[in-house]
């Protein structure tokens, strides 16, 4: 669970070579960092990016230009992955995520911190809406003999067993192909009606 999840605060370490840690004992997990020192990683004026998850502090500088959703990874420069984390909900459907961020990381957050950070999500869950709410229902089952195979579920990202695609000739729309990023939005019936899509072709001189 992304609250609550600590890292026991540890020893304190050196200082090392161009790092701002304040710690001044060696420590196996590295230096500790306090919030405000991460916040001034973030990225501006060609400083690194460094963000904090479960209590530790990662330099993720050299993954910017890799990460799967572009430049949004930048939202959380210079603070917490957590709030982002729970509407992005993906990076919990593998541990890849985890597995990426091990290497990169660099010390600890000073565990007060970090007690900041889960007091934060626990209120965020606690008084906001779950932006997951309103997700459509879908054919969903254990298995795949009758329904879509799901890979994440928040946000869905699911795909239509191989058998399930010859049963039909026309693939009913409720078996289509689903990879979303972030919740459905919940949309009111004036909204549904007063919906319009404009294309514009004026890059192929046909206007819009």
């Amino acid at each position: 669970s992304m609250i609550g999840v600590h890292i026991a605060q540890c020893e304190e370490a050196p200082k090392k070579k161009g790092s701002n840690a304040t710690s001044s004992d060696d420590s196996d997990d590295g230096p500790e960092y306090t919030a405000d020192q991460v916040s001034t990683n973030n990225g501006k004026d060609g400083k690194p990016v460094w963000m904090t998850y479960a209590g530790k502090v990662y330099d993720v500088t050299s993954f910017v230009s890799n990460h799967p959703g572009g430049d949004r990874l930048l939202l959380a420069a210079g603070g917490p992955i957590e709030p982002h984390w729970h509407l992005y909900r993906q990076h919990f459907a593998s541990d890849l995520p985890m597995r990426l961020l091990e290497p990169l990381a660099i010390g600890n957050l000073r565990e007060s911190d970090q007690d900041a950070v889960d007091e934060m999500m626990e209120e965020i869950m606690e008084k906001e809406k779950d932006p997951y709410e309103f997700e459509p229902e879908r054919v969903i089952t254990d298995n795949d003999t009758d329904g879509m195979r799901v890979h994440s579920d928040q946000p869905m990202n699911a795909e239509v067993p191989e058998h399930l695609l010859t049963r039909n000739y026309l693939t009913p729309s409720y078996l289509y192909y689903i990879r979303h990023h972030h919740p459905v939005p919940y949309l009111s019936q004036t909204q549904i009606d007063n919906y319009r899509l404009e294309i514009d072709l004026s890059a192929y001189n046909k206007g819009k």
